[in-house]
């Protein structure tokens, strides 16, 4: 699954879970430790797609210089 799927998903049963803990008013501590297990987890999903990013940014101006050298070599 993609990060972003991954961060959806985790941010939908987030949403769920807190409704769920408006219906049920005697088991707020239950509720919170999911939540904060799936706010954990939607983290680290975002963690994960900045670094995934921030190669594909690396390996895209590397790309660039290649490509730069190649043009001005060719002149």
């Amino acid at each position: 699954m993609s990060y972003l799927k991954y961060i959806k998903e985790s941010l939908k049963n987030i949403d769920e879970l807190c409704y769920d803990a408006l219906k049920e008013d005697d088991d707020y501590s239950f509720y919170i430790n999911e939540i904060q297990s799936m706010v954990g987890d939607a983290i680290s999903g975002f963690e994960s797609l900045i670094y995934e990013l921030k190669l594909g940014e690396e390996k895209l101006i590397e790309a660039t210089r290649i490509i730069e050298e190649y043009i001005n070599g060719r002149d």
